[in-house]
This record gives C-alpha cells, structure tokens and sequence, in this order.
C-alpha cells in the first residue's frame, strides 16, 4: 500500500499535467482487508479498541443454516478470545493508516490545483464482519459484509449530504463514465451517482453470493429500508433497516406482504431457482476437470515414473 500511494502520488505530481484530457486515476489499497496488518504505533494507538462484537453467536440470526455454514467454513470456533479482540484492533489501526492515505491524496490534488475540477470517490468491494454473529470476513450478505462506503466529492457533487437511496458499485462504475464525458457501452447497467436522488425509496439495489462457504445460492434486493436475503433451500430473512440495523429480527413470516413485494422486484432481475442451477453445473464442470486432470497426471507419473514441473496454468 505505500508503494502503491506513492506511485499515484508521483504520477499526479509528474505526469498529470500533460494530459490534456480528462484522466481517471484508480488508486487500489489492500488495507483495511484482512490479514489485517498494522504499524506497531497504529496497534499501540488502538489498545483500547480491542473489544468483542456487540451480538456474537447466541443472536438467532447467527442460527441461519448460511450463517453456520459460513463459521463452520472458516473453522472460527478455533479463535480465541484474544484472537478476535486482535483481529478487531488491527482493523481499527487499518482503517486509520487507510485515512491517512486519503488525506495525502487530497492534500496533493489541493497543491496541485486539481481539487476543484477533480471528482475523488472512496469506495471498498466488501464490508467485514468483524465478529458480528460470530462470523468474520465477508462470504456473507448480511449488512456488515454487504454494505460498502461510497463517499464522493467534487465539481459534480455538494458536501456536507448524506444519500440514502440504496446504490452500489455499477453506478459508481457509470459515474466514471459520466464525470469524464466518456460514451459508455450500452449493455452496462447502473446510473451515475450524480444523478440519482437523495432519498428515492422506490429504488432497488441487488447482489448475490455464490461463493465459499456456502452450499446453495443467496440473493439480495434492497429497496428503501427493506431489505430481502432469498435464500436457496434455507429461510428466506427479511429486515426493516430503519428500525432494525444490525439485522437481529427476521420479518419474513410476519410480513408477508413486503416480502412478497421484494421477492416480486427480485424476480425482475432474475430467477433465483435458474440462477442456482447454473452455478450448480458450473461448480460440477469445475469438479469434473479437476478430477481428470488428477487422473491424467497420475496416469501420466505411471508412465515416466516422475512429477512433471507445475504448469502455469
């Protein structure tokens, strides 16, 4: 990460000026993603932040079958106590180096005479959840793992506002085209973060999770406060964001309407049912050439009676 924040920083300072167009410059970080590696000062600064989550795993949502097959994934039941306060430490420590770095970024852009005709957006690709329902990472979609920030500022922006319409990455993604005037390919989707409104709560947002730790495929539609986890062969989990932010009551069954509701808008992007089945047969085609590709390599050890140097592949 140093290296990399010093490398973006020569680049505004040497190069910038010569084009003569307008430039993105995506500037990537490792922190605050785990491991989560820290200076000895930042740990020293954060010894008292070394605490536990407020909702461990007696939390009924921490019951779900996905919340339990992603603890038993990661094998968490085998970190300590002092683990997880060390892991919650680090974090904090990271997320301090990480506004540092920002803050050289915007102290350069100012030096420089950019700051004025420059957009400068922070966003992150996962939350963590540090803890939360005894689970740790992301591989989740619940809020602390699902939710990211996205903070803008800049020519095409007013300070000083919070949005709460939910948006995500893709209408970051069409923001860039939109801040630089660049015609983007009409099969993507999202709107520019710039033109969406502050406070829509027809708007819809969505992900879904097909990844590790996890046996079947869960889907994700947001709209307003509500909230939709649809959720393949487990209960599906429906929230009020409003009254309920960290997630701790599922309304599913005792709001059938609104979860009828979300389910139709979720329907609209895709079809759940068909979306799992293609990872299914996706999963068992990656299986399948893993197997011959052992068999091949074994048969083929029978034949010279030696291991063949790693392929790059």
């Amino acid at each position: 990460d140093d290296t990399v924040i010093e490398n973006a920083l020569h680049w505004l300072r040497e190069s910038s000026a010569s084009v003569k167009k307008p430039f993105v410059l995506a500037i990537n970080f490792l922190a605050p993603h785990f491991p989560h590696y820290t200076t000895p000062r930042l740990w020293e600064k954060y010894s008292q932040h070394a605490d536990l989550s407020k909702f461990g795993s007696d939390q009924p949502t921490a019951q779900h079958p996905r919340a339990k097959e992603v603890r038993d994934h990661f094998r968490v039941e085998e970190f300590s106590e002092e683990d997880q306060k060390g892991l919650r430490q680090g974090y904090y420590a990271c997320i301090d180096y990480l506004d540092q770095q920002l803050g050289r970024l915007r102290a350069a852009l100012e030096t420089l005479g950019l700051r004025d005709s420059t957009n400068l957006f922070y966003a992150s690709d996962h939350g963590e959840m540090l803890g939360k329902f005894g689970m740790w990472w992301k591989c989740s979609l619940y809020e602390d793992s699902a939710r990211i920030p996205i903070i803008a500022e800049g020519p095409d922006f007013s300070g000083g506002k919070t949005v709460t319409t939910p948006v995500n990455l893709l209408d970051l993604q069409a923001e860039f085209f939109a801040s630089t005037g660049s015609a983007r390919p009409k099969h993507m989707v999202g709107t520019p973060l710039s033109q969406i409104l502050d406070n829509d709560p027809s708007r819809v947002c969505f992900s879904e999770y097909q990844g590790h730790g996890n046996s079947e495929s869960s889907f994700m539609l947001r709209k307003g406060d509500w909230k939709l986890i649809y959720h393949i062969n487990a209960p599906h989990q429906l929230f009020d964001l409003a009254v309920d932010p960290d997630e701790l009551e599922n309304l599913y069954t005792s709001n059938p309407e609104k979860a009828a509701e979300l389910e139709s808008e979720l329907r609209l992007i895709c079809n759940p049912e068909y979306e799992n089945q293609k990872t299914d047969l996706f999963v068992s085609e990656q299986l399948r050439r893993i197997a011959d590709e052992d068999l091949e390599f074994s048969l083929y050890n029978q034949e010279i009676g030696e291991k063949p140097s790693p392929s790059p592949a």
